[in-house]
C-alpha cells in the first residue's frame, strides 16, 4: 500500500491582490489554506487553480458574518465566477477539499456545487456549515 508523503513544515505565503496584478504562479503548491473574506470574497479562488496545476487538497475558511462590521458592504465582486475553462488541477489532481463556515448564500453553494461537478480526481469533500 502506497503511503501519503506528510509535510512537516508548514509554509506560510501572505499576499495581497490587486485585480491589476498579474497573479503568481505557484508551481509547488498541493495543499492551500485560503480565508474567503468580505473584500474579494470568492473571486481569488479560481486564480488559484488555474495557477497551482499541482494542487491536491484545498481547505476554504470564510469569515464569519458576525465578524462583519456594521455598515460594512460587501463588494459586489463577492460572489462565485466560475473559471473560464476547468483548471488542470481540477480535472486531475484535486483530491481533497474542506469547506467551513458557508453562509447559505447563493455563491456558496455554487461554488460546492461546481467542485462537485468538476472534481473528476475528488475522494473526499468536508463541508461545514
Amino acid at each position: 500500500m502506497a503511503r501519503r508523503k506528510k509535510y512537516s513544515k508548514r509554509k506560510t505565503l501572505s499576499y495581497c491582490f490587486d485585480d491589476g496584478d498579474g497573479f503568481p504562479t505557484f508551481p509547488n503548491l498541493v495543499h492551500l489554506e485560503l480565508g474567503i473574506d468580505y473584500s474579494f470574497g470568492w473571486k481569488l479562488l479560481p486564480h488559484f487553480f488555474e495557477n497551482s496545476h499541482l494542487l491536491e487538497c484545498i481547505e476554504l475558511d470564510k469569515e464569519s458574518e458576525e465578524n462583519n462590521e456594521k455598515g460594512d458592504v460587501v463588494d459586489d465582486s463577492y460572489d462565485w465566477n466560475q473559471p473560464k475553462q476547468v483548471p488542470e488541477c481540477l480535472m486531475h489532481k484535486l483530491e481533497e477539499i474542506k469547506v467551513r463556515n458557508l453562509w447559505r448564500r447563493k455563491a456558496d453553494g455554487e461554488v460546492v456545487k461546481y467542485l462537485l461537478e468538476i472534481g473528476k480526481a475528488l475522494k473526499k469533500i468536508e463541508y461545514q456549515i
